[in-house]
């Protein structure tokens, strides 16, 4: 049933001028999240209205060639049978970038809440917003905004379960769409563990969306006697498997751009580097030489990455009837390490001033091992270089981004 439907939007005739065109695109990162919400959301659209003269299509804001890069999301679009030839990805809707689609095209945010630069749509008007990252405090709703969905999950995937099953009747509900959803869910909610609830990366709703999805189809989601647990495990396997990939593209598969005001050009941009403990960061060999490389191709003045090394990983295989009881036996570090090249130094030593003081109940500024034994002050371990680790097991690059765009709004 996915599949037919997105096979069907590759196939629809082209130029189609008696149509609207809606693009549902989710962030400029592309991970498993934001490819399950514009995948579902797009297709909730086109079947919840058949009389409605409009296109509903999916798009990954990244070219097809990067999907390779988000391991996880490969992992999972095989095991849900979905082709990535099937998805939309930069450059393959350019044919509706002309002066004949101008008055009939629109967006649909989700896993985010305003426009990225980088999209190809940006100049459209946004209909629908469906997020659950935290609103700056300075945010304004578009006024061609229809319906406006954020609210605090520990995945997004969460509220389009709802969205789902609110919406659609069971016959519409396509399995592998339940599957997709399922993986993404678990895989942000570290696995709906009891210690992802106590920390408040998982919330009710989260589980509450799991659960519906277990009732409608868990049969599928749950066969051969795996679990919960190992569902989450596998997905997890494949995002920290980092085999074959570069420096240069750990920090590209998953970074979002950070402005201050205008999107002309972001200051920071922010990567998640999963799969490698900042300690290795540091002592590759190319990190100085790719991270001003970076800077420059992001035209950004500073580099924040956000580290999660994982020292071990196993398999824990608990009980369907309790499957959120207890964690998932591993360990794991995450830091934050922020650079600069050398003519930012100013405006680097300016920012990890600020960290330190708003953000210091989160960040540890002196790790104690290895190179990083942080003799000098404030957590600078090199020339140019600062770290800290990250002491709330909560804390991610989205807690992360609202502190950097208060320090930039402050520079100006």
């Amino acid at each position: 049933m996915l599949s037919a439907f997105l096979k069907n939007l590759h196939s629809f005739p082209k130029p189609n001028s008696g149509f609207r065109f809606v693009i549902v695109t989710g962030n400029e990162s592309c991970d498993l999240d934001s490819i399950a919400c514009a995948t579902c959301y797009a297709y909730i659209k086109s079947k919840e209205d058949l009389s409605d003269k409009a296109i509903y299509i999916p798009y990954c804001n990244i070219p097809e060639s990067d999907l390779d890069l988000r391991t996880e999301a490969t992992f999972w679009l095989r095991n849900c049978q979905i082709d990535k030839k099937d998805l939309f990805f930069t450059g393959s809707l350019d044919w509706l970038l002309t002066p004949e689609y101008a008055n009939k095209l629109s967006v649909i945010l989700v896993d985010h809440f305003q426009k990225e630069s980088g999209n190809a749509f940006k100049f459209c008007p946004v209909v629908e917003i469906i997020d659950h990252h935290p609103l700056l405090s300075s945010y304004r709703k578009p006024d061609t905004c229809k319906y406006f969905l954020v609210e605090k999950v520990g995945s997004c995937s969460s509220l389009l379960v709802h969205e789902l099953f609110n919406r659609l009747p069971r016959v519409l509900t396509p399995l592998e769409l339940c599957q997709l959803l399922y993986g993404a869910i678990l895989i942000d909610t570290d696995g709906l563990s009891q210690q992802a609830l106590d920390i408040q990366k998982a919330t009710q709703k989260d589980v509450e969306a799991v659960r519906k999805l277990e009732a409608f189809a868990g049969a599928e989601l749950l066969a051969k006697g795996t679990t919960r647990a190992t569902v989450y495990s596998e997905i997890l396997a494949a995002k920290f498997c980092i085999d074959g990939l570069s420096l240069w593209d750990l920090l590209r598969r998953d970074c979002k751009k950070v402005f201050a005001g205008s999107e002309t050009h972001p200051d920071i941009v922010c990567s998640t580097i999963t799969g490698m403990d900042f300690k290795e960061l540091l002592e590759h060999r190319e990190f100085s030489q790719e991270a001003t490389r970076f800077c420059e191709e992001q035209n950004a003045r500073v580099l924040v990455c956000v580290t999660v090394g994982l020292t071990s990983l196993c398999t824990c295989d608990q009980s369907h009837d309790d499957p959120i009881a207890t964690p998932l036996p591993r360990e794991s570090r995450r830091a934050v390490v922020v650079t600069a090249p050398a003519q930012q130094r100013n405006l680097l030593d300016s920012l990890w001033a600020y960290l330190m003081a708003n953000a210091k109940e989160f960040l540890l500024d002196r790790p104690s091992d290895g190179k990083c034994s942080c003799s000098n002050s404030g957590g600078e371990v090199e020339s140019g270089v600062y770290v800290a680790l990250i002491t709330n097991k909560a804390v991610t690059r989205k807690q992360l981004i609202p502190i950097l765009i208060d320090f930039l709004l402050s520079q100006k």
